[in-house]
């Protein structure tokens, strides 16, 4: 079985790869890996997988060839949201109302656990209040802001805040098509498309109740509805409904694995894997304690377990 595509050394996957997380070709196994307290987001950044620990104030990083923890960052307060930009790793800090930017250091083998990375945070920028979730566009960081239902979107070089675009009430997971953000709005029951070339919302789609995870498949996007255990598959092109699939209890994050889409499940402790060309349910996957995130590293699904402040490997 092949590993996870690597970023650097050879032929790895291009910005444009990195931004819509392809990290393509998929596989399943079964383990559980302790990490930090509270874990609420993922992210691969072609080698390694991150986990954001909400009450920890910090990031593991986990090798995602063994899950082998191979350094903690600490200093980062109430991180739930991560995203990689092919050099540094974005954490949304909940309660500061900032994001920070770190360094990835690539030299991190063999495993090494180390206490703090400050050397190469590279910077911690301002956005919206109660930021929540991370995309990157290729160019641009874009945070979802709870708590003012608006997107901040910042350089990806130097941070710089470019615009503050309104959206839903409740905005909550993100999702980049290659073109378009896609934002889920938590109180509205609705996703918002906003062009990230000039940042204007093109269109508000009702999605069901609560919806509250999103990913891209390459045709179609896929929203989790927290409120009536669904997932509704809408045509990326024109937001039109093409479908929708019961799945677990109080679904949270969704994830493509270049063939199907992966469902956490956090009201009974497992992931739905659906079909992504037609939505056809799989099977159902038992976790840790209240999945509550999902990355995909080219070969495994993982998944943050909450409560039990563990990683799940499939």
């Amino acid at each position: 079985m092949p590993g996870p595509v690597g970023l650097r050394g050879g032929a790895g996957p291009s910005v444009e790869s990195i931004a819509l997380m392809r990290w393509y070709a998929a596989a399943q196994s079964g383990a559980q890996f302790s990490v930090g307290t509270r874990p609420k987001a993922l992210a691969f950044d072609g080698n390694d997988i991150w986990v954001a620990n909400e009450l920890g104030n910090n990031l593991t990083r986990v090798r995602s060839s063994d899950g082998v923890v191979v350094e903690t960052v600490s200093n980062i307060p109430s991180p739930i949201g991560l995203v990689f930009d092919g050099d540094h790793m974005w954490a949304a800090n909940s309660t500061r109302n900032t994001v920070t930017k770190i360094a990835v250091d690539e030299q991190l083998r063999p495993p090494r656990a180390r206490a703090d990375a400050g050397s190469r945070i590279a910077g911690v920028f301002p956005v919206g209040a109660n930021p929540t979730a991370l995309a990157f566009d290729g160019a641009q960081i874009w945070v979802a802001n709870f708590s003012d239902n608006t997107l901040t979107k910042l350089r990806a070089s130097t941070g710089e805040r470019l615009a503050t675009v309104p959206v839903g009430s409740g905005p909550n997971a993100l999702a980049f098509d290659g073109a378009f953000i896609w934002v889920t709005n938590q109180f509205d029951g609705t996703v918002s498309k906003v062009r990230a070339v000039d940042n204007q919302v093109v269109g508000t789609f009702p999605v069901g109740p609560e919806p509250s995870g999103v990913a891209f498949d390459g045709g179609t996007i896929w929203v989790s509805n927290r409120g009536d255990s669904t997932a509704v598959a809408l045509r990326a092109s024109d937001g039109a409904r093409l479908g929708v699939a019961q799945v677990g209890s109080l679904p949270t994050a969704v994830a493509f694995d270049g063939v199907h889409i992966w469902v956490a499940n956090a009201g009974d402790s497992s992931v739905t894997k659906l079909r992504a060309v037609d939505g056809a349910n799989l099977g159902t996957f038992q976790t840790g304690a209240v999945p509550i995130a999902l990355s995909f590293d080219g070969v495994y699904i993982w998944v943050a377990n909450q409560a039990s402040n563990t990683l799940s490997k499939l």
